[in-house]
């Protein structure tokens, strides 16, 4: 049942992130959202053979009819606006994320729910990520954005030696389990040097942060929506 639903397209399997079917533009995610999708997988166990492949298929068909079909940042856009509805605290920002970002991710968010939750940054990297952790740590959730991975250099102190072991450092009274930053790496096909690297690796090797790196939009606004 599992293998049918991941050939449609209906559950994502990426990194143990298998409970999220979250490929529409609705507001349920993680593990409630297969089960208020109708999730056929409790029919095809008590059906058998033919009978039970054929209910899958059908709840399959509906799940398509209820989704929509959405490009790269489109799925990031509507992952972000779901954070901001279900979750009071949330906060997006980062370097003229209030205009809709330079690709166009938070595109119309400002004006949805307005300036003091979707707003722009100075440009500092390192004040970005400062101010997210310090964010985070009040018990909110921030999604701050590194318009380029590139220049997520100058905020590498903050990553690793502040957002990483800060659960640590408290002995466990504090964390900034809130945070997730978001950066957009790779060729960008005229960028150069400075907007066309991928420093992903460099995190990967910090105990306390979790790196997570879609391939296309279904992945993209799961794993954003989890990372949240």
């Amino acid at each position: 049942m599992n293998r049918v639903l991941l050939m449609r397209g209906l559950v994502v399997r990426n990194a143990g992130f298998d409970r999220l079917g979250v490929v529409g533009s609705g507001s349920c995610f993680g593990i409630s959202a297969r089960q208020r999708r109708g999730c056929s997988s409790v029919a095809c166990r008590q059906s058998g053979g033919d009978v039970g492949m054929e209910v899958a298929l059908k709840s399959v068909e509906q799940h398509q009819a209820r989704t929509k079909r959405m490009n790269l940042y489109e799925a990031i856009n509507d992952a972000m606006r779901i954070v901001l509805e279900s979750d009071p605290t949330a906060i997006v920002f980062g370097e003229d994320v209030a205009f809709g970002g330079v690709f166009r991710c938070s595109a119309s968010l400002r004006d949805q729910f307005g300036p003091e939750r979707v707003f722009n940054t100075p440009l500092s990297e390192q004040g970005i990520v400062g101010f997210g952790i310090g964010y985070a740590a009040t018990g909110g959730t921030a999604v701050a954005e590194i318009q380029f991975a590139d220049y997520i250099y100058t905020a590498f102190d903050q990553l690793v030696n502040e957002a990483a072991k800060f659960r640590y450092r408290s002995g466990g009274e504090y964390d900034v389990g809130g945070l997730t930053v978001r950066a957009p790496s790779g060729a960008v096909g005229h960028g150069g040097h400075y907007h066309s690297q991928s420093p992903e690796a460099y995190f990967c090797h910090t105990p306390g942060l979790v790196i997570v790196t879609p391939r296309e939009p279904l992945r993209a606004k799961g794993l954003l929506l989890s990372s949240v």
